[in-house]
This record gives C-alpha cells, structure tokens and sequence, in this order.
C-alpha cells in the first residue's frame, strides 16, 4: 500500500509543473502565430523559470528573516477593526465552519489556496497573449515588486492573524476588544509563526493576477474571479489574515501598478502618491497607537479612501479617466483605441 500512496503523492507534487511546462509551451506557440515580437516571448519564458528562482533565493529567505521580529501589532489591527465596525465575527465565524465541516472541501481550497505560483503563470500566460504587455509593465514584474513592498511593510507592521494570535480562542471565543494596546506586543512563538500579515501579499497577489485577465476571455476572467474569492475564504476563514489586511492590500495593489505601469508619467504620479500615501498613512496609524485610536472616526475615513481610491486609480491606469473613460493624445499616438486611453 505504501508503493502506490507514494506514487500518487509523487504524481501530485509533479503536476503543477506539468501544467506550467504544457502552459508555457502553448503561450510560446501561440505568440508565435500572433507575430507577437520575439522578445516578449524570450522575456515570458525567461519570467516563467525567474518566478521559482524569485521565490526560492528571495521569497523564501525574506519570510524567514522576517520570524526574527518577535513583538506583532495584531492587538492594534484588532482594536481597529473593533473601533470601525470593520470586525465581522458572523462572517468569520460561519466562513471558518463553511471551510472545515466537510474535509474533502477544506482540502481542495486550501489546494487551490497553495497554488499561489501556478495561477501566477497561467494568469501570465493568458496577459502574454490578450493585453498590452511589455518588459516593466507584466504580471511577473508585479509580482516581483510587491513581493519587495510587502516584505518591507511586515518588518514596519509585524503581524500574525488571529488564527495564531488567539489560538484556540479563534474563532468563537474572541474578546468582544481589547483595552487600548500599545503599538507592540510581545508574541512568544520563538518566532516561529510568519509575521505576514498586515497587508495579505496573498490578496495582493491574486488581485493583481484578476486585475492581468481583464482583457482575456470571460472564462479565464471567471476563473481569477474564483481565486480571488477562494483566498478570501481561506485567509479569513481560518484566520490567516484579518479583514483589514485585505483593505490596506488595495492601496500596495495600487502602488505596484503605478511603479510598474508603462501609462503617462502624470497618471502614474497621481496613482503612486496615493497608494503610497494611503500605505504611510497605515504605518502611522499602527505605530503611533494608542494614541491614534483615540480618533476612531479619522480611521474610518481611512478605510473608506483604501477601497475606494485605488479602484478608481486602478482603472485610470488601465483605460483612461478616473471612471475608464475618455482618450488621450497618448493613446491616439500609439494607435490605441479609446477604451485603453489613459490621460
């Protein structure tokens, strides 16, 4: 019995891999019959095998510096999400029962949920042959920048999520708050737990991933859609990540597409200053607590500017005008048609 439960175990560990390879081979293929210039295709298999060289020589080495932090600023992040009106318990609550009570489920998302590089590719694969795409502004360049960003941000905001931070008491026996907590506190792990979760690079990831399909077909859009909510199930449901670290990843996804972006220079500005801005701002609000939560009407301003702002900053970069509308003399010099414009 052991022989084939290691075959099979060998036969899953390869298949990602297979799927890439297969995937790789297709997108060269048909960039080829597209007459797409030889350089995007050589850059695109070149991103491809610079992906797991990224990961394995870069990710991997920041995630284990970052377990030396052992102070987290969980206790903030929650009393934020309490003072706002942000915290959903009923949410996380029946999310956590929706993802264990029926095993084979719970596998398959967290499968889906672990096969973070796979979506990367194909996501990249399907940018490759729908959309504008150049050597700065691909999915594999974003992905490569927010990885930078976001590991920088954990050794600002060191963090858990209330899966580890809580323990058992996650997620029915929570405090209802928590008295007003300095901006650190001390997490006896022996660092073992990653601190990184304020912001969710995994939200980051996928949502820069959705944002690389919009102009591939409806299916492949469908299919990022889908990853996206599974992540969100996942990181919330099993507390991974508290509902604010998905509000502060709006305003990285915003900043990494402004630095990656090959749009006008003032669009760009315009999108940096505010994801950056809105990011400084966090770093603030956590770090200066307990006196900023003193201002619990300020943070809510906050958070609606991180969802609202980088969306319409988002679709500026991508079509033109603050709502996706309007053409440009820059768009109508590279032959663009209004719907790409950007001012």
């Amino acid at each position: 019995m052991r022989k084939p439960a290691m075959l099979i175990v060998r036969f899953l560990s390869c298949l990602p891999f297979a799927v890439i390879a297969v995937a790789v081979f297709f997108t060269a293929r048909t960039l080829f019959e597209q007459n797409k210039p030889a350089g995007r295709t050589v850059f695109y298999i070149a991103g491809t095998i610079g992906l797991y060289s990224f990961g394995e020589f870069v990710v991997g080495p920041l995630y284990w510096v970052s377990h030396a932090r052992l102070e987290v600023c969980d206790p903030v992040i929650y009393r934020i999400e309490a003072l706002t009106g942000l915290a959903c318990p009923a949410l996380v609550d029946n999310l956590f029962r929706l993802v264990l009570h029926w095993p084979g489920i719970f596998v398959t998302l967290l499968i889906i949920y672990d096969s973070l590089t796979l979506l990367v590719v194909l996501a990249a694969s399907s940018e490759a042959c729908h959309a504008d795409w150049s050597i700065t502004d691909n999915l594999y360049v974003r992905f490569a920048v927010g990885a930078l960003v976001g590991f920088a941000l954990y050794y600002i905001l060191p963090a858990v999520g209330p899966g580890p931070f809580f323990g058992k008491a996650f997620p029915g026996d929570l405090p209802a708050s928590l008295a007003s907590p300095h901006a650190f506190t001390l997490f006896a792990d022996g660092g073992v737990t990653d601190r990184n979760a304020m912001p969710s690079l995994h939200a980051t990831w996928t949502i820069l991933c959705f944002l690389a399909l919009r102009r591939s077909p409806l299916w492949h859009r469908c299919l990022g859609a889908l990853y996206v909510a599974v992540t969100f199930m996942i990181t919330i449901g099993m507390g991974y990540h508290y509902l604010l670290d998905w509000v502060v990843a709006l305003p990285l996804v915003l900043l990494i597409r402004a630095l990656t972006s090959s749009r006008p220079v003032r669009a760009r500005l315009v999108a940096f200053g505010t994801g950056g801005g809105l990011l400084l701002l966090w770093c603030a609000i956590i770090r200066l607590a307990p006196w900023s939560l003193a201002h619990p009407d300020y943070i809510q301003a906050v958070i609606l500017a991180s969802v609202i702002l980088p969306v319409m900053l988002e679709r500026r970069l991508a079509f033109g005008g603050v709502f996706g509308a309007g053409q440009s003399r820059w768009a109508a010099a590279r032959g663009k048609p209004a719907s790409f414009a950007a001012d």
